[in-house]
């Protein structure tokens, strides 16, 4: 009975983080996004000395 409850729970956790993520999750997210795009930046600039 209480594994039960316990996994609906997290269920309906993970569809309130889809819908409207956390404001952390926003961050990790733009965090990422900002990794990705300064190691293209840096890729190209390699590139471009080679």
């Amino acid at each position: 009975m209480n594994t039960v409850y316990h996994s609906t729970l997290l269920k309906n956790r993970n569809i309130k983080t889809k819908k409207n993520p956390t404001l952390q999750q926003r961050r990790k997210n733009g965090q990422k996004e900002k990794n990705e795009n300064a190691s293209k930046i840096g890729r190209t600039i390699e590139e471009a000395i080679k």
